[in-house]
Protein backbone atom coordinates (compact mmCIF):
# COMPACT_ATOMS: atom_id res chain seq x y z
CA UNK A 1 0.00 0.00 0.00
CA UNK A 2 2.83 2.67 0.69
CA UNK A 3 4.50 2.08 -2.93
CA UNK A 4 1.08 2.12 -4.33
CA UNK A 5 0.17 5.62 -2.80
CA UNK A 6 3.86 6.63 -3.76
CA UNK A 7 4.07 6.05 -6.91
CA UNK A 8 0.99 5.82 -8.81
CA UNK A 9 1.17 9.39 -10.39
CA UNK A 10 4.69 8.89 -11.42
CA UNK A 11 4.91 9.20 -15.40
CA UNK A 12 8.82 9.45 -15.60
CA UNK A 13 10.90 6.48 -17.90
CA UNK A 14 13.07 5.81 -14.92
CA UNK A 15 12.50 5.36 -11.04
CA UNK A 16 14.96 4.84 -8.41
CA UNK A 17 13.77 3.45 -5.04
CA UNK A 18 16.21 3.13 -1.64
CA UNK A 19 15.07 -0.09 0.27
CA UNK A 20 16.10 1.02 3.91
CA UNK A 21 15.50 -1.18 6.75
CA UNK A 22 14.10 0.98 9.71
CA UNK A 23 16.23 -0.62 12.20
CA UNK A 24 19.36 0.17 9.93
CA UNK A 25 19.19 4.06 10.29
CA UNK A 26 21.68 4.98 12.65
CA UNK A 27 23.43 8.01 14.25
CA UNK A 28 27.39 8.25 13.82
CA UNK A 29 27.93 5.15 12.07
CA UNK A 30 26.85 2.73 14.46
CA UNK A 31 23.73 1.11 12.49
CA UNK A 32 23.40 -2.37 11.81
CA UNK A 33 23.26 -3.28 8.04
CA UNK A 34 20.78 -5.47 6.75
CA UNK A 35 22.35 -8.87 5.88
CA UNK A 36 22.75 -8.43 2.17
CA UNK A 37 20.66 -11.66 0.69
CA UNK A 38 17.92 -10.36 3.14
CA UNK A 39 18.23 -7.13 1.20
CA UNK A 40 18.34 -8.22 -1.65
CA UNK A 41 15.02 -10.44 -1.32
CA UNK A 42 13.31 -7.32 -0.26
CA UNK A 43 14.47 -5.33 -2.84
CA UNK A 44 13.51 -7.62 -5.39
CA UNK A 45 10.10 -7.83 -4.20
CA UNK A 46 9.67 -4.06 -3.72
CA UNK A 47 10.78 -3.98 -7.44
CA UNK A 48 8.25 -6.83 -8.86
CA UNK A 49 5.62 -4.52 -6.83
CA UNK A 50 6.61 -1.28 -8.38
CA UNK A 51 7.12 -3.33 -12.62
CA UNK A 52 3.49 -4.55 -11.77
CA UNK A 53 2.36 -0.85 -11.18
CA UNK A 54 4.53 0.68 -13.46
CA UNK A 55 5.30 -1.71 -16.35
CA UNK A 56 6.88 1.09 -18.80
CA UNK A 57 9.05 2.25 -16.06
CA UNK A 58 12.43 1.23 -15.46
CA UNK A 59 12.88 0.53 -11.56
CA UNK A 60 16.05 0.80 -10.27
CA UNK A 61 17.08 0.18 -6.45
CA UNK A 62 19.28 1.76 -3.83
CA UNK A 63 20.46 0.42 -0.83
CA UNK A 64 20.07 2.75 2.05
CA UNK A 65 21.03 1.19 5.69
CA UNK A 66 24.22 1.42 6.89
CA UNK A 67 26.54 0.85 3.90
CA UNK A 68 30.16 1.26 4.21
CA UNK A 69 33.44 0.48 3.05
CA UNK A 70 33.44 -2.92 4.64
CA UNK A 71 30.14 -4.23 2.91
CA UNK A 72 29.14 -2.02 0.00
CA UNK A 73 30.36 -4.48 -2.57
CA UNK A 74 28.26 -7.15 -0.69
CA UNK A 75 25.00 -4.78 -1.75
CA UNK A 76 26.06 -2.86 -4.87
CA UNK A 77 26.06 -5.56 -7.89
CA UNK A 78 24.20 -3.76 -10.73
CA UNK A 79 21.32 -6.42 -10.75
CA UNK A 80 19.55 -6.19 -7.51
CA UNK A 81 21.02 -2.94 -5.96
CA UNK A 82 22.37 0.03 -8.61
CA UNK A 83 23.86 2.06 -6.15
CA UNK A 84 23.81 3.51 -2.11
CA UNK A 85 23.43 5.54 0.45
CA UNK A 86 26.22 5.51 2.43
CA UNK A 87 25.42 8.25 5.89
CA UNK A 88 27.69 8.64 8.06
CA UNK A 89 30.60 6.96 5.89
CA UNK A 90 29.95 10.15 3.38
CA UNK A 91 31.63 12.37 6.17
CA UNK A 92 34.64 10.25 6.08
CA UNK A 93 36.77 11.00 2.44
CA UNK A 94 38.69 7.79 2.64
CA UNK A 95 35.71 5.65 3.43
CA UNK A 96 33.93 7.14 0.27
CA UNK A 97 36.94 6.61 -1.90
CA UNK A 98 37.17 3.27 -0.95
CA UNK A 99 33.76 2.62 -0.93
CA UNK A 100 33.75 3.92 -4.72
CA UNK A 101 36.23 1.54 -5.82
CA UNK A 102 34.75 -1.40 -4.28
CA UNK A 103 32.03 -0.75 -6.56
CA UNK A 104 33.34 0.40 -9.69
Amino acid sequence: AQLRASIRRWHGKRLFLVYEPVWAISKQGKGESCPPEKAKTMAMFIRKQANILLPKTRVMMIYGGSAKAANIADFVDGRTFQGALPGFASTKLSEMKTMAAAIS
